[in-house]
């Protein structure tokens, strides 16, 4: 379904359309974005030239406000927090790396509903996503054929890779 830390754009997308009908607050979620190097701009990021006596600067791809605003805290792990609609979390306004080069930002790690609803996290460091909710939306996911789902039971070892 995703590589390490980042949903395919089409499962997003779908995963989006199914999520929205078990919330009351579609219009009102939270998502966490791990706050890797490209989002913080130069010196942490830049261009591989030719030719150039150094690469450009790169900006932040966010303002300074969001990237020294509310952040949610895990251990080994600190993410951007950010709100608006389900439907942001399918793409991020982020500046361009320079003119003609957009910037290419993973899918949310977190997504939540005001409503606390469900809950799904994707880990940055492996290929899966962890979703919590009520057995109606658990049993469409694991029904739906697009997407790759499994049960498990959070008693035992969570299998964080496939056999």
């Amino acid at each position: 379904m995703n590589v390490e830390g980042d949903l395919r754009s089409t499962h997003l997308k779908h995963l989006v359309d199914i999520r929205r009908r078990y919330t009351r607050t579609p219009g009102d979620c939270f998502f966490g974005l791990w706050g890797v190097g490209d989002i913080h701009g130069s010196p942490a990021v830049g261009f591989l030239h030719r030719g150039r006596a150094r690469s450009p600067e790169i900006p932040p791809a966010f303002p300074p406000e969001v990237l020294s605003g509310p952040r949610v805290h895990i251990p080994a792990r600190d993410y951007l927090l950010f709100r608006g609609p389900l439907q942001d979390a399918v793409e991020w306004e982020a500046a361009d790396m320079a003119p003609g080069y957009p910037r290419r930002i993973n899918s949310p790690n977190l997504i939540w509903p005001y409503d606390h609803a469900w809950f799904f996290a994707t880990e940055i460091d492996l290929s899966w996503t962890g979703i919590a909710g009520i057995s109606a939306l658990v049993g469409e996911l694991i029904a739906d054929e697009v997407l790759d789902i499994e049960a498990v039971d959070l008693d035992i070892e969570v299998p964080y890779w496939r056999k």
